[in-house]
């Protein structure tokens, strides 16, 4: 049996051995947790800190879908646009067509911004 003076020496000794154990342990689970969250050089984020970012985070990509969605009803209205003009182009032909008259003519006038063709029409009626 061990004499008093040296059981005791030994609990100590546990002891101070299990509180190194845990001040490792800890180490490590704040280097994960660190690691975590991006920092990589040993600073901790804060929560406040997060929420902050995650925040200004959403705010940008909301402001990037509208103007997404800004885009993409300008194109859709642009589209609309030229589809319209493009019937009308089409109709115009088809009447032109009907009448005998030729395409070629009719867009050469327009391509120049001849106002004569109109006074032909008139002349021809």
């Amino acid at each position: 049996m061990l004499s008093g003076k040296k059981r005791k020496e030994t609990e100590e000794t546990e002891e101070t051995e299990e509180v190194e154990e845990t001040e490792e342990t800890e180490e490590t689970e704040e280097t994960a947790i660190t690691a975590r969250r991006g920092w990589g050089d040993g600073r901790e984020e804060t929560d406040e800190r997060r929420r902050e970012k995650k925040k200004k985070k959403q705010k940008r990509q909301k402001e990037r879908n509208k103007s997404v969605v800004v885009e993409t009803e300008r194109r859709h209205y642009i589209g609309k646009e030229t589809a319209e003009r493009e019937e009308t182009i089409d109709r115009v032909r088809r009447q032109q067509r009907k009448r005998g008259e030729t395409v070629e003519r009719e867009a050469a006038e327009t391509e120049r911004g001849d106002s004569r063709g109109d006074t032909d029409k008139a002349r021809r009626q």
